[in-house]
């Protein structure tokens, strides 16, 4: 995020004019997938002016949800509960009251196509940046990986080819003594003893986007043989139905698939949300409203089969902010926030917060952000503070 004393008209005039010289990094991470129509296109991309009374309502809004969160699975003798998590969420304006969907980690690309808008604007209208995620969230696996293994540990990164090397990676070469990214898993050696690359055998490693870790992986980072970073978070749960185990009033209605309400989910097809639980990028996630009773009652019975897999949950509709769109004008689009919360390291009760934000400029009643690879109506912003 960003911050200015105000936002003036001369602000807003530069911020909706065409000014992104370099566009690549909009066609890189922020870009579209390789299968899509669209791939080469550059992204588009828009700041989110928000008041600082908006930034401290999100902020208390989080630290309530975070108390219950580390209370719950802050593993023992940690030095944090974990590097970094992310809250899918809409921000209603006028009321600053959120509603959170999911609970997610970091996204694959935005988080960096954030820190580079941030740079990028903060140098065109003279603005102050609020340090780095990528920054920040290196250090805590950092710190994560030091507190188990030494300062001298190497770290094995695990990404797929066609993933740049970004800002996430140059975070990563400046903080540990050494980096060997790997871009299959056939580049590695897999034992029982973990991960070894030229022969050499890690116990520090960070992922994005990588192939799945193994249950024998798993379970040595149980036991805390090896570290696996993608990022580190509570691991009794998964990821979509860990907000049934918390509480807090700004996460929408979730429940497990639940039989007896089948009649219920079919007579409220258009309020509802049906999501696998280890989903990603929106993948087996059904919006009520996109389908006829017929093709519903079809997804509903996929669920029960493995109701456990499944939950339910309220539909929102996306609420629409004012964003400043770079190099078109100011508009009105639904938008959904990235709340990034960090632990501290010199207090992990609390929490260092970023926020990424996605726009839609498409025309569809019901829709989704994900997957953004395949679809140009879904646009990248960041998070202009002001006074």
């Amino acid at each position: 995020m960003i911050q200015i004393p105000k936002l003036t008209q001369d602000i807003q005039t530069k911020l909706t004019a065409d000014f992104i010289e370099d566009k690549k990094p909009l066609v890189t991470s922020a870009g579209f997938a390789s299968g899509s129509p669209h791939a080469g296109q550059p992204r588009q991309t828009f700041t989110l002016p928000l008041s600082r009374k908006t930034i401290e309502s999100i902020e208390q809004q989080m630290q309530g949800l975070y108390d219950e969160l580390i209370k719950d699975c802050w593993p023992k003798q940690e030095v944090l509960p974990f590097d970094m998590i992310r809250f899918d969420a809409f921000l209603e304006p006028g009321t600053d009251q959120i509603k959170i969907l999911e609970l997610n980690t970091r996204n694959v690309g935005l988080h960096e196509v954030v820190e580079w808008l941030d740079n990028t604007v903060a140098e065109q209208i003279s603005a102050e940046t609020i340090g780095s995620l990528n920054q920040h969230f290196v250090a805590n696996q950092r710190l994560l990986h030091v507190s188990q293994f030494g300062e001298d540990e190497p770290l094995l990164y695990m990404s797929p080819e066609f993933l740049p090397r970004w800002t996430y990676y140059d975070e990563l070469v400046k903080a540990y003594k050494k980096v060997v990214h790997i871009t299959g898993p056939e580049q590695a050696h897999y034992s029982e003893h973990g991960i070894a690359v030229d022969g050499h055998q890690y116990k520090a490693i960070t992922k994005k986007l990588a192939w799945a870790a193994t249950d024998a992986m798993k379970e040595l980072d149980l036991i805390n043989e090896i570290r696996i970073l993608q990022p580190r978070w509570m691991r009794p749960f998964g990821l979509k139905n860990y907000l049934q185990q918390l509480h807090s009033p700004t996460i929408l209605r979730t429940e497990t698939y639940t039989a007896e309400h089948a009649q219920d989910y079919i007579d409220d097809k258009d309020k509802l949300v049906l999501k696998i639980i280890d989903g990603g990028n929106s993948k087996a996630v059904y919006l009520g409203g996109l389908f006829s009773t017929e093709q519903w009652i079809e997804k509903l019975t996929i669920a029960s089969e493995m109701p456990e897999k499944w939950i339910v949950q309220d539909y929102c509709q996306p609420p629409k902010l004012d964003v400043m769109v770079h190099g078109i004008g100011t508009k009105s689009l639904p938008t959904q926030l990235g709340i990034f919360l960090l632990p501290k390291p010199d207090d992990p009760t609390k929490f260092e917060m970023d926020i990424t934000v996605k726009s839609y400029a498409g025309e569809s009643t019901h829709f989704t952000f994900d997957p953004s690879g395949l679809n140009p109506d879904i646009w990248f912003g960041h998070v202009l503070i002001t006074d």
